[in-house]
């Protein structure tokens, strides 16, 4: 009679291998049965909204495989290399344009051995928002020795800023409020164009974004422009003091083209 038991061995063995020539050929890219695996989280230990899991995997053969990805709201780019002794040599790939690139990936392991201890990662330059490419560096830990590690202080910056700018026959008002959340500030605030020539129109928009201190100058959306053909509206801006200098783009339609706004 055959178990449940002997069932799942012969299930095992029917993927795992096929004869061929009396050479066992491996049928799944998976991770060989009763692998041993250790997750191994963390973030980045300067731009905090950067997470960065790892799966190290021992197969049959001995060898560690190194799995996982880098990832931050809805990026995410994949890791892929091995782990010998105490070191990790991977590679993380992201995309760009209509193709892809890789960058390296290095670690080392100290305080025991795989499962155990704080893997600290350093990687090549990435994407970290704002057209800035940055390297980072995280200390990973398994869930059970998990270090948590405190958002370093971020310098300070007034919570509310405003500005005003003119051209020709049109007035703008910018206002700005700034949230501390972890290792960025959340931005809102509203932008107001109000013109007299040749009629009087008042377009009021939205601003939203991030700023990120240690990546700028900061790029932050802008909603409520008008929709025509032409407009790509964008707001960027980088503190100098506690003065905010900004530059609004991509407005054709009312006249903006690159203004330059000082809000304090």
């Amino acid at each position: 009679m055959i178990t449940n038991s002997i069932r799942k061995t012969l299930f095992a063995l029917a993927v795992w291998t096929v004869t061929a020539g009396g050479a066992a050929v491996a049928l799944t890219a998976g991770a060989p049965a009763q692998a041993q695996q250790s997750l191994y989280h963390g973030v980045d230990t300067r731009f905090h909204i950067f997470k960065m899991d790892l799966y190290l995997t021992r197969l049959r053969s001995g060898a560690i495989d190194a799995t996982g990805s880098i990832y931050q709201g809805n990026n995410r780019y994949s890791v892929k290399g091995s782990f010998a002794g105490s070191t990790l040599t991977a590679g993380v790939t992201y995309p760009i344009g209509f193709g892809a690139v890789t960058t390296t990936v290095l670690g080392t392991l100290t305080g025991g051995g795989v499962g155990q201890g704080v893997l600290a990662v350093a990687t090549g330059l990435l994407p970290t928002g704002s057209g800035a490419f940055n390297a980072l560096a995280f200390r990973l830990t398994p869930p059970a020795t998990a270090i948590v590690t405190p958002p370093p202080a971020l310098p300070p910056v007034p919570s509310d800023v405003r500005g005003t700018a003119g051209f020709g026959y049109t007035k703008v008002d910018l206002s700005l409020h700034f949230t501390p959340s972890g290792g960025v500030y959340r931005v809102s605030g509203q932008m107001t164009v109000h013109s007299i020539r040749p009629q009087i129109v008042t377009t009021v928009m939205q601003i939203s974004g991030t700023y990120i201190p240690s990546s700028v100058p900061a790029r932050f959306a802008i909603s409520g422009a008008p929709a025509v053909a032409g407009n790509n509206p964008v707001l960027t801006g980088i503190f100098s003091g506690q003065t905010l200098n900004c530059q609004v783009t991509g407005i054709p339609s009312i006249g903006i083209t690159s203004l330059y706004i000082a809000a304090k």
